[in-house]
């Protein structure tokens, strides 16, 4: 989904794709200090962003 949005998106894609990178970071903290409880804040977010790249690679596959 990066690729693609990054087609007609990329300033865009690239802080997506960075805010993945993050999401999964604090998912991977979350789940070590806290167990199965504590990377709930990292999926949230690593949802979210997904959401929005799968968005804009939608509209990069319109406007092809």
């Amino acid at each position: 989904m990066l690729f693609a949005a990054g087609i007609y998106f990329p300033i865009s894609a690239a802080a997506l794709g960075l805010a993945v990178i993050i999401g999964r970071f604090i998912y991977s903290y979350g789940y070590a200090s806290g167990g199965p409880q504590g990377r709930l804040i990292g999926a949230i977010i690593g949802d979210l962003v997904l959401a929005g790249l799968l968005g804009l690679s939608l509209a990069s596959g319109i406007g092809l």
